[in-house]
C-alpha cells in the first residue's frame, strides 16, 4: 500500500522538479521573442560590492523615480513600474503604480527599496533584473573591466532588457553599445 502511494508521489515531485525551470526559461524566451527592448543605463557600482558568484550586481539610473508625496508608500512595497524612452533612447521610469496598468503598456513588477526624506520626492527601486549572469571563467575578467568602465565618465554602460506583458528579461550588458562578452573575450585570462 506504502509503494502505491510513494511511487506516484516520487512522479509528481520530479514533474515539479522539471517544471519550475522549464517554465522560467521559456516566460524567459518569451520575452526575449515578443518583448519591446529598452535601453537602461547602469550607475557605477560601489567599489567594494563584490562579485557575488557568477552575476555582476547591477544599479540603474532609472531606478530613481519621481513619486506623488500626498500618496503614502512602503519600503519594500511592490509596485508596478511603466518605463518610457528619453530623447537619448534611453529607458525611463515614466510612472509606478499598485495597479495593474493597462494591457497596452509596457510594465514590470519592481520594489520600493528607498523612500525620499522629508522635502524631496524621490524614491529607489530595484528592479527584477539587477544581476548580469556571466560564464563563471569569465565572470571575474568582466566585473573588473565593468567595475573599470563605469568609473568613466565617458562611457554609456547600460543593460538591454525585453518587457513584454510584465516581465522583463535582461539580455545584455553593454558598453557604448558593444556587449560586455565581446570585450572580455578580446582581454587574456589573469
Amino acid at each position: 500500500m506504502t509503494s502505491k502511494i510513494l511511487f506516484p508521489a516520487f512522479l509528481i515531485l520530479c514533474l515539479v522538479q522539471l517544471y519550475v525551470p522549464a517554465r522560467i526559461a521559456f516566460d524567459g524566451h518569451t520575452d526575449l521573442a515578443h518583448g519591446t527592448a529598452y535601453k537602461f543605463k547602469t550607475i557605477p557600482v560601489d567599489p567594494t560590492d563584490p562579485l557575488r558568484g557568477k552575476y555582476i550586481a547591477l544599479q540603474f539610473e532609472a531606478a530613481a523615480v519621481e513619486i506623488d508625496t500626498t500618496r503614502k508608500w512602503s519600503v519594500g512595497e511592490s509596485v508596478y513600474a511603466c518605463p518610457a524612452i528619453d530623447g537619448e533612447g534611453f529607458a525611463f521610469i515614466a510612472k509606478i503604480s499598485r495597479q495593474m496598468p493597462e494591457a497596452n503598456e509596457h510594465y514590470f513588477e519592481c520594489e520600493i527599496i528607498d523612500l525620499p526624506t522629508s522635502g524631496e520626492s524621490v524614491a529607489r527601486l530595484q528592479f527584477p533584473f539587477n544581476r548580469y549572469y556571466m560564464e563563471e571563467s569569465k565572470a571575474q575578467r568582466a566585473e573588473d573591466l565593468y567595475r573599470q568602465y563605469s568609473q568613466s565618465a565617458d562611457r554609456i554602460l547600460y543593460a538591454l532588457v525585453f518587457i513584454h506583458e510584465g516581465s522583463a528579461t535582461l539580455r545584455e550588458l553593454l558598453v557604448d553599445g558593444e556587449p560586455l562578452q565581446e570585450l572580455i573575450n578580446g582581454i587574456e585570462p589573469m
